[in-house]
């Protein structure tokens, strides 16, 4: 599967799953589990959120400064209209009461944090990457944005497992992350990732840098100078003495250095 295949597979898989935006998910079918959304049990109320704003006693009753006080700092959820919408049902507040019940589970927040963290570098990827030109470098960020997602999808369900939860949201939420993670799909994607991080792990190449010039050459295999290097300061990380490299020891660093770098390129950067 080529780059823009991958890309192609990821953003239908961000389309698709809507939990990397906001926590609510259209409805489908997980196994024999039907997963609609972390916090409604009728996917029509969150199709909503969008357009719902305030009632006129969210100012008369001060609570306006309580959802903005919560939702401080959290802006790119957009979370907000979450708190603007009233469930109409019992069966509604006990299915969100329990989902949130689970979440008193210290282990089973801290997955949930440790998943969204995931998210939002993957998002700061995909952002940064917008913000570029270069071809490569764009694509490098997409990469990095495609092993964080897969990875933290991974995670998030070796962690959803064994957890002991009680409410339908969670259930049905572990049932349809564990078949999304084993689909075919998911699994082309992760394998797909890998290879091409292999590939260009594998790129060998030499740099030689004199002053602001710094010259890419072909790869020669050379000794490795760093056990000599860091004999050479090795005094100074004795002890708990902070020290000051004087004249004499500045220069022998790098003469060292210099001398390394002349029998690295010799010969083998023109």
């Amino acid at each position: 599967m080529p780059f823009q295949t991958a890309q192609s597979s990821i953003l239908h898989s961000d389309t698709q799953n809507n939990e990397l935006q906001a926590p609510v998910l259209r409805q489908r079918t997980a196994g024999s589990g039907v997963f609609l959304s972390i916090l409604f049990d009728d996917c029509d109320t969150g199709a909503e959120l969008d357009c719902k704003e305030p009632h006129e006693f969210f100012t008369d009753l001060n609570l306006d400064q309580i959802v903005e006080s919560i939702t401080a700092g959290r802006d790119e959820y957009n979370l907000k209209p979450f708190f603007y919408a009233p469930l109409k049902s019992i069966e509604a507040i006990q299915y969100r009461q329990n989902v949130l019940r689970d979440l008193e589970d210290p282990a089973l927040i801290e997955y949930i944090r440790s998943f969204a963290d995931e998210m939002r570098k993957m998002r700061a990827c995909l952002a940064l990457a917008e913000k570029l030109y270069y071809k490569y470098q764009k694509q490098a960020l997409f990469l990095n944005a495609v092993e964080i997602y897969c990875c933290g999808l991974m995670c998030l369900a070796h962690d959803l497992a064994p957890a002991a939860l009680g409410s339908r949201g969670f259930l049905c939420f572990r049932e349809f992350l564990t078949s999304y993670t084993e689909s075919a799909d998911f699994t082309a994607l992760v394998a797909e990732t890998k290879k091409l991080r292999d590939n260009l792990g594998g790129i060998r190449y030499s740099l030689l840098i004199e002053g602001k010039r710094i010259t890419v050459g072909k790869y020669y295999p050379a000794p490795d100078y760093s056990e000599e290097v860091l004999a050479t300061f090795e005094k100074f990380r004795q002890g708990k003495r902070t020290q000051v490299l004087g004249w004499k020891d500045r220069d022998a660093a790098q003469q060292i250095i210099r001398a390394s770098h002349e029998r690295y390129f010799e010969g083998n950067v023109s």
